[in-house]
């Protein structure tokens, strides 16, 4: 899916990645964290604030993705919401959604894990108009 950009006082800081942390370390001082400025996003894009010394702020950016009509090949509109977080909350989200306990996919006994000759390849498929 499509990831959007994030601008710190209005200068290009990263794009921002699905179930992804990013730590920014700044200065004490004024910021405005904004998404893709001119972009036609719904919902809180922005967001400004007083940063003090030797304080932590979380922020986490929520998404939606709506479909009107795909039969009249509308275009699917993208909502955000930048969300100012208290630490014991973000830190359990984090912990729930980033870690790599949490990334980890199980094989189920019995069950071998998938040879890399039998996943999926482009290279093994074959163009379906080619005929």
């Amino acid at each position: 899916m499509y990831s959007p950009d994030l601008y710190l006082n209005d200068e290009y800081k990263l794009t921002i990645k699905n179930g992804k942390k990013a730590r920014l370390v700044l200065a004490p001082g004024n910021y405005k964290f904004e998404l893709e400025p001119g972009s036609n996003y719904e919902g809180l894009t922005k967001t400004s604030m007083a940063l003090a010394p030797e304080e932590t702020y979380y922020i986490r950016l929520d998404t939606t993705l709506k479909i009107n009509s795909s039969s009249n090949f509308e275009p699917y509109r993208r909502s955000f919401n930048m969300i100012n977080v208290e630490e014991a909350l973000a830190i359990k989200q984090i912990a729930e959604c980033c870690s790599d306990e949490n990334r980890k996919t199980e094989v189920k006994a019995g069950e071998k894990e998938k040879n890399k000759d039998e996943q999926f390849s482009v290279d093994k498929t074959q163009n379906p108009f080619s005929h």
